[in-house]
């Protein structure tokens, strides 16, 4: 499992208020109708599948990747306390 680094421990960020939803937003964009028959437009005609694109590189760091990361943050936020 990946640590988390301590300065991102605890940290509360303030909660917004919620906005409207999709189907909200429509029927103020002259939508009419129910919020089903919204939800049944949204799915067309299946088309033809596309050509297969190429493998891209995992962004993602490994798990030891990442806790040795999270180590050296550590190790330097202990060298700003000492």
């Amino acid at each position: 499992m990946r640590r988390i680094p301590r300065f991102l421990r605890g940290l509360e960020l303030p909660g917004g208020e919620d906005g409207k939803s999709a189907y909200e937003i429509a029927v103020d964009n002259g939508f009419e109708g129910t919020e089903q028959e919204w939800l049944d437009s949204l799915k067309g005609k299946d088309g033809q599948d596309g050509q297969d694109g190429q493998d891209g590189q995992d962004g993602f760091p490994t798990e030891e990747e990442w806790n040795n990361l999270v180590s050296r943050v550590d190790a330097l936020e202990q060298e700003g306390t000492e």
